[in-house]
């Protein structure tokens, strides 16, 4: 995982710990999204089935059009599905001796997004534990600039040995004291 960290060095600074978020087949809140695409792709398919078995219907063009429309928003649909699917396993978590990084990938694109927050006392906002000894840290939250009651956290999200990691960034911290 070291060599796929793109972060770049700022004088002395070098990776302490790198980790990555957890993998799902299926969130419990993807199932809602999942199910909807799944129902319309099924309609999708159904109108152009209904268009290929009865060519001789008066005015074709709309059922082909609405199942071709309804068929390239399913597939992506689908796309963004597998998409969120492999974030996590492209997304990595970078503790280096002065800062925190954040990388994650990009939708059609190959350069991943980097945030970074320097180390600092003050830097662990909010600690969530959750099952099996992993959990979230959350350094920040962002505030959707259209909507200001949309709040997202910003960290090391979903990790899976929680520990490990607190302990790295109080080390660092403490380290940074001296």
């Amino acid at each position: 995982m070291y060599a796929r960290a793109r972060f770049y060095p700022v004088g002395d600074e070098y990776p302490v710990l790198v980790t990555r978020p957890r993998r799902y087949l299926v969130r419990k809140s993807d199932i809602v999204g999942l199910i909807c695409t799944l129902v319309w792709n099924a309609f999708a398919c159904f109108t152009l089935y209904c268009m290929v078995t009865q060519p001789h219907i008066e005015r074709a063009w709309i059922g082909w059009t609405v199942g071709i429309v309804f068929l390239i928003v399913g597939v992506a649909m689908v796309a963004l599905w597998v998409f969120y699917f492999f974030v996590p396993r492209y997304t990595l978590y970078v503790l280096t001796n002065r800062r925190v990084i954040i990388q994650k990938p990009c939708f059609l694109s190959r350069t991943p997004t980097l945030i970074s927050y320097k180390l600092h006392r003050n830097l662990v906002r909010s600690v969530r534990h959750g099952k099996g000894g992993g959990g979230d840290i959350v350094f920040d939250w962002e505030v959707d600039a259209d909507n200001p009651h949309a709040i997202t956290p910003c960290g090391f999200m979903d990790i899976p040995d929680l520990a490990r990691v607190e302990n790295a960034i109080d080390e660092r911290v403490a380290q940074l004291k001296k």
